[in-house]
């Protein structure tokens, strides 16, 4: 008979283990880093400016572009390394909305560059929004139906501990303001008039709790047509502060466990058996 249970209990502690990481998986927000917005026109197929990105881990680089539709932007590079589109849309004012994000991106200021599918000579927007502690985008939305003087909303299913970048376009100008969650006013990372009597509106906001979010924006003097885009948080992993360590608890007592008496190979007398065992 076996008398020492430890080759048996190593899978019981490995389950144990697991459970305990498992356990103290946690979420910690982003930290929104630098923002900045460049509002010109192109003045031809590219628009190039500098972007600096925090230094971190769990990085995350965001570009919004906003231009009057027709020669549009079809890809964006920061530090030469191609961004992911996100979103690519023509509101009901004519302007084309674009989301481009890349995960990991160099460290320190590099060129943001964003190419054009032709000469873009009216004046457009340009943001680049950096993270870190994030594991990527998630849910993202935007209203279609514009509304006159009037509040429009979007609603977006976010996790723990995510923010949400809240922007959008607007026909009155610089007019709009952002709530989020309503009726809390968000101070706006930028605001600026664009071409043809629009304007560009964005803000980032504070982590939320896991659940439905909604952003409303309003132009007491236009249309307005809002986008929302979560920016998950990362997942971080511990085993305890000190008060919380888990402990594993060896049990020896091991009974009725028959041995084989036939069909045994490689072991002939009790000096074959491994150490501890009898």
């Amino acid at each position: 008979m076996y008398k020492n249970s430890r080759i048996f209990s190593s899978s019981r502690l490995c389950l144990i283990l697991i459970f305990a990481l498992i356990s103290a998986v946690a979420a910690a927000q982003p930290t929104t880093g630098n923002i900045t917005s460049n509002f010109s026109s192109p003045n031809g197929t590219t628009k190039t400016f500098s972007h600096t990105q925090d230094a971190g881990d769990d990085r995350l680089l965001i570009v919004i572009t906003q231009n009057v539709d027709g020669t549009n932007p079809t890809g964006v590079t920061y530090n030469g390394v191609s961004m992911t589109s996100a979103l690519n849309w023509n509101n009901g004012i004519g302007f084309r909305n674009r989301i481009w994000y890349l995960e990991d991106p160099a460290e320190g200021s590099n060129s943001v560059v964003v190419t054009y599918s032709g000469g873009q000579w009216n004046k457009s927007a340009h943001v680049a929004i950096s993270f870190t502690n994030s594991s990527g985008i998630g849910d993202l939305d935007k209203n279609t139906n514009g509304g006159y003087n009037t509040e429009r909303g979007v609603t977006l299913t976010v996790e723990e501990n995510s923010k949400i970048i809240a922007f959008g376009t607007s026909s009155g100008g610089t007019g709009s303001y952002i709530r989020l969650p309503d009726p809390t006013d968000l101070a706006r990372d930028w605001n600026a008039s664009l071409c043809c009597g629009k304007g560009s509106y964005g803000a980032v906001s504070d982590a939320f709790s896991a659940g439905d979010q909604t952003m409303t924006s309003k132009d007491t003097d236009g249309w307005v047509y809002p986008v929302a885009l979560e920016i998950k948080a990362a997942v971080s992993c511990s085993v305890g502060d000190g008060s919380s360590d888990p402990t594993v608890v060896e049990d020896i007592a091991m009974t009725n466990i028959t041995h084989a008496t036939s069909g045994v190979t490689g072991v002939t007398s009790e000096t074959d058996l491994p150490s501890g065992v009898s």
